[in-house]
């Protein structure tokens, strides 16, 4: 009989090595348990850069932990937002709305999403309860101002854009807005 003389051939250690390494690879990357906070940053880090599709991949993922679920509903209303959804966003910023680790993010989104639909009174309440909540969202604020220029309430608009100037928020845009309230 033909023998193989002086063993097994390297290629076949080679190849038996490589497997060897993938399988214990993925048996150590299974053993680490997910974290879903990182889930849920990495999913609002993307969806704040306009990565949907990483988002919506950390979202699925989110999806496994249920004591996440307000804030995968947030991150849900913010997708359909991007996505120029509004009307489909809300119940899901509203329902986000009720924890209160992430209430100020989800009614600033709410706010945005009632705006987009036109709801206007509807904005100016979110934004005014979370101006309640958080005084400094000087943001929140410039929205709200423009939520008030655009029903032509310019004394609650400017009211808004001179606590803006004091506090020195985007100069350029406020003075902007205010020129243009004077305009008008």
């Amino acid at each position: 009989p033909v023998r193989v003389s002086g063993g097994i051939p390297v290629w076949l250690w080679l190849i038996m090595f490589v497997f060897g390494a993938s399988i214990v690879a993925k048996l150590v990357t299974n053993a680490i348990p997910e974290d879903p906070k990182v889930f849920y940053e990495n999913g609002l880090a993307a969806l704040e850069n306009g990565n949907a599709a990483a988002g919506a991949e950390n979202i699925r993922k989110l999806a496994k932990f249920p004591e996440y679920a307000a804030k995968q509903k947030l991150l849900d209303g913010m997708l359909t937002l991007g996505t120029a959804k509004p009307l489909l966003a809300i119940p899901m910023l509203e329902e986000a709305a009720k924890e209160p680790e992430i209430r100020v993010k989800a009614l600033s989104h709410l706010g945005s999403a009632f705006l987009r639909s036109n709801q206007r009174a509807s904005a100016i309440g979110t934004f005014e309860t979370l101006l309640q909540d958080d005084e400094n969202a000087e943001e929140v604020r410039l929205s709200l101002a423009n939520a008030f220029k655009e029903i032509f309430s310019w004394h609650d608009s400017l009211k808004q854009l001179l606590i803006l100037r004091e506090r020195g928020y985007q100069p350029g845009v406020v003075h902007e807005l205010i020129g243009d309230i004077y305009y008008d």
